[in-house]
């Protein structure tokens, strides 16, 4: 997921209950009350936050937990409120219904209608992985302007294939 906040980002990086620094993708820090290290059991999950692709501050906060379970999310993310790109995982609902706003995540979309297209030549999930491809390709285009321009070429260029996406959508 990644936290969509215009630069402001009020975590700092994630640390273990011991005060140890998390910061290796997959390490294992959490212990059992009183107990030793234990590794990481099929239970126990990360949170992976990151600040926008755009944002003058690169970063990525990995927040272990014992479980996948929405209240991590949310002890995690506190009072903080901005956009939250996500899959549509039931528990970051929690977070969305106290103010935070859901973006959903294209390339979780694009990947089942991938899927879809791979294992049976579907023609429908042809035709949405082209609308996908389109709204990619603005995004190459953008990659390196101002915020205004991406704006200004997303309302004028993105826009137009999200509309006949969505239009198509229900149709198909």
């Amino acid at each position: 997921m990644a936290l969509h906040t215009d630069g402001r980002h009020p975590a700092t990086p994630g640390r273990c209950p011991e005060g140890r620094d998390a910061d290796l993708p997959g390490a294992a820090c959490r212990r059992k009350p009183g107990g030793d290290a234990r590794p990481r059991s099929r239970q126990d999950a990360s949170g992976l936050y990151s600040i926008g692709a755009f944002e003058p501050i690169k970063a990525v906060i990995y927040d272990f937990a014992d479980s996948r379970a929405g209240k991590h999310a949310q002890e995690f993310l506190d009072t903080w409120r901005g956009t939250l790109v996500c899959d549509d995982y039931a528990g970051y609902k929690a977070l969305i219904a106290d103010g935070v706003t859901e973006a959903g995540c294209m390339a979780h979309a694009r990947r089942k209608f991938f899927d879809l297209h791979a294992s049976n030549q579907s023609q429908i999930a042809e035709q949405a992985l082209a609308y996908i491809q389109g709204l990619y390709q603005v995004e190459r285009e953008v990659a390196e302007r101002s915020p205004d321009e991406r704006r200004r070429i997303r309302q004028a260029q993105a826009k137009p294939i999200l509309d006949e996406f969505h239009d198509w959508l229900p149709r198909h």
